[in-house]
């Protein structure tokens, strides 16, 4: 009999425990519930409002295209950057005198920030803005050239265009992404 009560007992604050916690385990799934929700809203706004942004880049993107056209024959050949620099006095100077060029790389150099710090997600730029590969080839020694001599003859600045080098990253390795998924659909058929 006395083992009888303690099975009641235990069995009765098993209960009371379980119907204690249930409320707050409710809540917490409530409250968790309540927290992806507004997430989902939240990341629905931040893509509407990046596809306002991303609309606006496309058609500041379509002057860059003009610009890195007329800048295509710049890195023709092998100029020679020694006496560039020495006409100009810094790397600075040299793109400066580079008209056109200072445009191009910073409007790439934001949108890779922008990329960087999910202001534009970047399947969104991806579908909406070309990167300008060739001309991004074909200024390589133009450049680099330039960020080691930006103040002055052997005063670099490495950290220039940085973002532009994270976004043309990304958009290589989506490339990569591409050929891959293509290389299958076409070898399954």
């Amino acid at each position: 009999m006395g083992n009888d009560i303690y099975l009641r007992t235990a069995a009765v604050s098993l209960i009371v425990a379980v119907c204690a916690i249930a409320p707050a385990l409710w809540g917490i799934y409530q409250r968790v519930d309540q927290l992806r929700l507004a997430e989902e809203e939240h990341l629905a706004m931040t893509k509407l409002n990046a596809l306002g942004l991303a609309r606006g880049l496309a058609v500041e993107d379509q002057e860059m295209q003009v610009l890195v056209e007329g800048l295509s024959s710049a890195f023709q050949g092998k100029p020679d950057l020694r006496a560039g620099l020495a006409e100009a006095g810094s790397g600075e100077a040299m793109a400066k005198a580079l008209e056109g060029f200072l445009p191009v790389m910073e409007h790439y150099d934001q949108l890779g920030a922008m990329v960087r710090m999910d202001y534009l997600p970047f399947d969104l730029c991806f579908a909406t803005i070309d990167f300008p590969e060739a001309f991004w080839k074909g200024s390589e020694n133009f450049r680099r050239f330039v960020k080691e001599h930006w103040r002055g003859e052997g005063q670099a600045e490495l950290d220039l265009w940085r973002e532009m080098e994270f976004l043309r990253e990304a958009y290589a390795e989506e490339w990569v992404r591409i050929a891959s998924e293509r290389g299958k659909a076409a070898s399954s058929e």
